[in-house]
């Protein structure tokens, strides 16, 4: 199969520290009772870009573009969790504290590089944000709220961000599995 034609499910992440995602994990059994499916352990992560299904050559253009960025390694700070609407959450995240002007600034640069290979780049304002769970047709609402309100302040963890990758999502019946496609490593 040429480059056109194989396609792969694609994002551009920075991984979060063992200890970030065991602490997660942990509050996600909380966020299970009133109906929000938590996202697995191994699958937290803070998302620049979710890329869809892409051809070869656009993977290679992607590569290119994050091999070209230079910036150095920064840490990044997790606390508090939130959602994106105040009536009906679809998402629930922890929020990027220390950090989050470096992974915008990170975020513009390669948005510019990215938007003329990919199309459908969402051009929304940026967020840092991991996302923790997404909730269930069927979720208590209010007691979600009054969870979310009670964890606004926990904190997470610290950690260095030393490096950024290309994965790739593979839709199965137990979840999304992901693997690493490439590494940009930070100076």
């Amino acid at each position: 199969m040429d480059e056109q034609e194989e396609r792969a499910r694609t994002f551009i992440s920075i991984e979060l520290t063992e200890d970030v995602r065991r602490k997660l994990e942990e509050l996600g059994v909380g966020l299970d009772q009133y109906g929000a499916k938590p996202v697995s352990k191994e699958n937290l992560h803070i998302t620049l870009f979710f890329l869809g299904d892409i051809n070869g050559a656009m993977l290679a253009e992607t590569k290119k573009a994050l091999a070209e960025l230079s910036h150095a390694k920064f840490y990044v700070s997790v606390k508090g969790i939130g959602t994106f609407s105040s009536k009906r959450p679809n998402v629930i995240f922890a929020n990027v504290e220390e950090g989050r002007d470096a992974i915008i600034l990170i975020y513009r640069a390669l948005f510019k590089k990215i938007k003329p290979i990919v199309e459908g780049i969402d051009s929304r304002e940026y967020h840092p944000h991991i996302t923790i769970a997404r909730t269930r047709p069927r979720c208590e609402i209010a007691q979600l709220f009054e969870f979310i309100n009670r964890n606004s302040g926990k904190e997470f963890g610290r950690f260095i961000c030393s490096e950024i990758k290309i994965k790739s999502s593979t839709l199965t019946d137990k979840g999304p599995v992901y693997a690493d496609l490439y590494t940009k490593p930070l100076e």
